[in-house]
C-alpha cells in the first residue's frame, strides 16, 4: 500500500515539474522493502551469499522499481503539461 502512495507523490512531483532527482529518491524508497526482505535471507542463510541468483533478482527489482518511478514522473509530468 505504501508502495503506491510513493507512486503518487512521486506523480505528483511531476506535475509540479520538480528536479528529475526525485526519480531517484522515489525508487530508493520503493527499493527499501526489497532490500529488508534480501538482508533477513542472507541472515538466515550464509550460503546464500554466494548463490548469485539472490543478487541478480535484487538488481532487477531495484531496476523494475526505478523504471516504475520514472514512469509515474513522467506521467505526472504529462498531466501537468496537457492541464
Amino acid at each position: 500500500m505504501a508502495n503506491y502512495v510513493l507512486l503518487i507523490v512521486i506523480a505528483l512531483a511531476g506535475f509540479a515539474e520538480g528536479p528529475w532527482w526525485f526519480v531517484l529518491f522515489g525508487a530508493g524508497a520503493l527499493s527499501t522493502e526489497t532490500l529488508i526482505n534480501q538482508y533477513q535471507f542472507l541472515r538466515h542463510d550464509p550460503r546464500a551469499v554466494q548463490q548469485r541468483e539472490a543478487w541478480l533478482h535484487l538488481l532487477k527489482q531495484v531496476a523494475i522499481n526505478v523504471a516504475f518511478a520514472a514512469a509515474a514522473y513522467f506521467v505526472g509530468w504529462l498531466i501537468g503539461t496537457f492541464f
